[in-house]
């Protein structure tokens, strides 16, 4: 019985390192979405949210997070027209 026990800790344990493992990329993953998204409005000025993954070809998932993240540093500035929304730096 102790091994089975052991057996079934050991995988408990790998379970959570794999899941700890995914959320460790996903975080470097946002984090290097946010500089490449930084960078492009930086260059290239106020974007649409719609064209924004489009033009960093980065999935929306990943860029809307990192619109998130600047917007809680109070990085961006929101502008909406016509039902559409852009976002620009403030500096």
């Amino acid at each position: 019985m102790g091994n089975a026990v052991q057996e079934q800790d050991l995988q408990v344990y790998v379970k959570a390192m794999e899941a700890l493992k995914r959320r460790v990329v996903m975080k470097d993953q946002v984090i290097e979405t946010v500089g490449r998204t930084w960078q492009y409005l930086k260059d290239n000025g106020e974007t649409g949210l719609v064209v924004l993954p489009r033009r960093l070809k980065e999935r929306s998932e990943l860029v809307h997070q990192a619109i998130g993240w600047l917007a809680r540093e109070d990085k961006l500035r929101y502008r909406e027209e016509n039902g559409r929304s852009f976002v620009s730096l403030t500096e």
